[in-house]
């Protein structure tokens, strides 16, 4: 998936190398151990096919934990990233309490934007993230109200 142009448009802006890839998937196993949280692979039911990717993010230099999702382009406009993140934020308020969760959104991306309407959140603020115009959208955990 890294390697599609439309994939990363948003992401990093060009495709990655297998190296850059190799440093992306350690990053992604690295979370899960030192948080207790990260990125789920999203695979299709009927066939077992890579989807994409959708989880919970908190890196260093993050405003927050973000709730985000990237699928592959074949499988975009049929509802996966929403079904994903929905499931990412239901998980992220019961299981791990967090008050707040937050989505980074590129601008132009207008379907990502989509998808943080559709979980509930809201736009909170423009601010620049990692050299690059971003929006905040954010979501809060009801039962920490």
């Amino acid at each position: 998936m890294y390697s599609d142009e439309a994939f990363v448009h948003y992401l990093s802006g060009k495709p990655l190398s297998k190296e850059q890839v190799w440093d992306n998937m350690a990053i992604i196993l690295g979370h899960w151990h030192l948080l207790g949280y990260g990125i789920w692979a999203l695979e299709r039911l009927e066939d077992g096919e890579l989807v994409g990717r959708a989880g919970l993010l908190n890196l260093p230099g993050w405003p927050d934990v973000e709730v985000c999702w990237a699928l592959a382009p074949k499988f975009w406009g049929k509802g996966y990233a929403t079904e994903a993140a929905k499931a990412c934020v239901d998980w992220a308020f019961a299981e791990a309490g967090f008050p707040r969760l937050i989505s980074l959104v590129h601008p132009k991306n207008k379907a990502s934007e989509a998808v943080a309407l559709r979980l509930g959140e809201a736009f909170r603020e423009q601010i620049v993230f990692e050299g690059k115009p971003t929006k905040v959208y954010e979501i809060l955990n009801p039962a920490c109200a």
